[in-house]
């Protein structure tokens, strides 16, 4: 996938064969969630070309529908993307991609990867109203990783009023 999206100009159907990776379930899910990264690279490669708007389309149709898996990393991996391509092409909202991130971060049956990645993707887009969620996952997230990752973000969006908690956890053992 790293050289088929790398090619100039990059195979016709690419976008359409990595959605559709995506979209098969029958697929293992190390598969699925390979071809959601590859959506972004694809994706840079098709800007580079005139007329490949339909294809781009289907892009962030693949990437948007991506969001709403929580019960593996998916989700997590597609708003990585969406945030990526925001930073550096237009038609992507960074406000709609925080207020996505804000919803993973709050989805109790979301996974470990994609709570790790909503948080830091919040931080990233500095979307301030995902501190409550960062601070509470920080003291009492379900696993180390996940702390850390809350504590990262909370680096990011808090200030001098945080600095209390984040004293509190450094005399914690972990």
């Amino acid at each position: 996938l790293d050289a088929l999206c790398a090619q100039q100009p990059p195979p016709a159907g690419l976008a359409d064969v990595l959605v559709q990776m995506y979209l098969d379930h029958g697929q293992d899910p190390v598969i699925r969630d390979y071809a959601v990264q590859h959506l972004a690279a694809c994706y840079e490669q098709l800007v580079l070309q005139p007329g490949n708007q339909a294809a781009g389309q289907v892009v962030q149709a693949g990437l948007w529908q991506a969001v709403n898996e929580f019960n593996d990393g998916i989700g997590g991996t597609a708003l990585l993307a969406l945030t990526r391509l925001a930073q550096n092409y237009p038609g992507f909202d960074e406000t709609k991609i925080a207020a996505q991130a804000v919803q993973l971060a709050q989805n109790p049956f979301a996974s470990e990867l994609n709570h790790i990645t909503a948080y830091q993707v919040c931080a990233q887009l500095g979307e301030t109203n995902a501190l409550p969620l960062v601070l509470a996952a920080a003291q009492n997230g379900e696993t180390t990783t996940v702390r850390l990752s809350a504590i990262g973000a909370i680096g990011r969006l808090g200030g001098p009023e945080q600095i209390p908690v984040l004293n509190g956890l450094l005399i914690e053992p972990d």
